[in-house]
């Protein structure tokens, strides 16, 4: 009688075990209890089991991780015992942490921030029984998730209490620099009734060999909160990043991101956003651009389950020869979700002969009144538009540099007015390479 692994195919054989190899490597130094543990080998078994997605995978067709199948990669070295202070330009008065490959340095000290606030390295959190972090670590359906649970090293932990407003930015700026290997990032940020905070990531990634990262932010926004989160990213063209954020709405929530993204190897964010309270609301911005060789794949899913709710999605890309955009953008209705209020737009430019921009707008509707809607578009530059700036004695190159930056302007000027200035900058130098994104 043949052996069990005999119909097994050997690529899954030598995924599983290479797994099991790096995890087994990887378990001493990962933090939690007992109850993590058994968490995080249910997360591993899950992903031995099911595989990395890829093309057969709907919501993964334009991001196929077979590079990643041969061989898993060992989870990264811990970063320095000291890790460099925070550089960016949201202000020397923002609170600040520091990600290095999925580790977490000092955050800021309980004296500086408003009572009813904590910042916290998701690891201490993890050393004793925390029962209220439990909902947001759990297996899923989703390989990535797991993937990301069973190697998490470290997250950020944010609680902001009743009624309290940051009047501060809080800023984690995550470092990632791999060679042949992958780190894994899980934080959770949870806003109480009446609670307000703005949350700005800035990920500045590279790697070698298919270098993996993974990160998973989940956010809960109770009746009344209301989030502003600004997300920078800008990675290497050797590196898959897979950047994962699940929001949870209650009642009269809201929800604001505007993310810019320079590209990697492949860059993949998604976004998985329920509003579960009536008349809650979600706005979401989105900023890219891809030079040859690299992609970004955008993966966004609305639940609209209460009535009265409301999203909005903006995206404008910028495609090079040999890049890749892509959006995907899902809403579901519910019946009990009477009066949403949801729309879609994606808005592309090819810059060059051989870019590629994929949209790919859904809508699945089950309840009767609502107002749901989409739109996309691909063009080039307008060459109208070009010549009227040169026949005004603007150089060529620059003035095609004002129409790509009025371009994603749109998506700039939906964050709050006092970081509009520091977001104009950085997309300048990601999209025209002047110098390194801050």
């Amino acid at each position: 009688m043949p052996s069990s692994s005999a119909t097994v195919p050997a690529a899954a054989l030598t995924f599983k075990s290479g797994l099991e190899k790096a995890w087994a490597e990887a378990a001493p130094a990962l933090p939690g209890g007992d109850w993590m543990t058994q968490l995080r080998r249910e997360a591993l078994a899950r992903v031995a089991r099911d595989g990395l997605p890829g093309r057969r995978n709907e919501w993964w067709k334009y991001a196929d991780l077979a590079a990643l199948r041969p061989a898993v990669l060992p989870l990264a070295p811990a970063a320095a015992s000291s890790l460099p202070r925070a550089n960016h330009a949201f202000g020397e008065d923002a609170w600040s942490v520091v990600v290095a490959n999925g580790r977490v340095g000092e955050v800021p000290a309980s004296s500086s921030l408003p009572d009813g606030m904590e910042v916290m390295r998701l690891g201490e959190a993890l050393d004793v029984p925390s029962l209220w972090l439990r909902p947001w670590l759990q297996p899923t359906a989703s390989a990535i998730h797991n993937l990301n649970l069973a190697f998490a090293t470290d997250g950020v932990l944010v609680r902001v209490g009743r009624n309290v407003a940051a009047a501060r930015p809080l800023v984690i700026v995550s470092e990632t620099k791999l060679s042949a290997s992958m780190a894994h990032e899980r934080s959770v940020v949870s806003l109480e009734e009446g609670a307000s905070l703005t949350l700005v990531e800035i990920g500045r990634m590279a790697g070698a060999s298919g270098s993996l990262a993974t990160s998973r932010m989940s956010i809960n926004l109770a009746s009344g909160a209301r989030l502003t989160h600004i997300r920078l990213c800008a990675g290497g063209p050797e590196l898959i990043a897979i950047h994962d954020c699940d929001v949870q709405l209650a009642s009269s929530a809201r929800y604001q991101q505007v993310t810019l993204c320079a590209g990697a190897e492949l860059c993949r964010q998604q976004l998985a956003i329920s509003l579960s309270g009536e008349s809650a609301s979600c706005d979401l911005a989105i900023g890219y651009a891809v030079r040859a060789g690299l992609q970004v794949d955008n993966a966004i899913a609305f639940s609209h389950l209460a009535p009265n709710t409301h999203s909005r999605l903006l995206v404008k890309g910028l495609a090079a020869r040999k890049g890749r955009g892509v959006v995907q953008g899902r809403v579901v209705v519910d019946e009990a979700a009477q009066g949403t209020d949801s729309h879609q737009m994606a808005r592309g430019l090819l810059l060059e002969e051989g870019a590629e921009i994929f949209h790919k707008p859904e809508l699945e509707i089950y309840a009767d009144d609502v107002k749901c809607g989409h739109g996309a578009t691909i063009a080039a530059l307008d060459p109208a538009q070009l010549f009227y700036l040169q026949s005004r004695g603007v150089p060529a190159a620059i003035a095609t540099e004002m129409l790509l930056s009025a371009f994603v302007r749109e998506v700039i000027d939906l964050a709050p007015d006092a970081m509009r200035d520091a977001l104009a900058a950085w997309a300048d130098s990601a999209l025209f390479q002047k110098e390194p994104p801050a």
